[in-house]
């Protein structure tokens, strides 16, 4: 049995400090989806306001995705990495292209 480690769904819902998540999960990790988010503030009047989640693009979302991948490295990870890009922004092939750099880059 294996667990997903979704860094981009603890933007909003559940976050956790990541290396204490590592800690806990451990060898459990089966894979990384490597997708981000952001949380947008929505007012409702001058008193109340709620947040919002977005999916993004990698890059401009709210993972530090340079700092997460060192520390699954320190932490022996060697698992997969599983891209998830929902922003619609680029074609799939000139996201994956994208993708493959940055990955080799971070």
């Amino acid at each position: 049995m294996g667990l997903i480690y979704d860094p981009g769904n603890m933007v909003c819902e559940g976050y956790e400090n990541y290396r204490l998540g590592i800690e806990m999960l451990g060898d459990y990790i089966f894979h990384v989806h490597i997708k981000s988010a952001v949380c947008l503030p929505i007012c409702e009047n001058d008193f109340d306001f709620s947040l919002k989640t977005e999916l993004s693009q990698t890059k401009k979302g709210a993972v530090n995705f340079a700092a997460f991948i060192r520390l699954l490295k320190s932490y022996g990870y060697s698992g997969y990495l599983s891209v998830s890009d929902f922003s619609n922004v680029r074609n799939t092939v000139e996201k994956l292209k994208s993708y493959l750099e940055f990955l080799k880059n971070v």
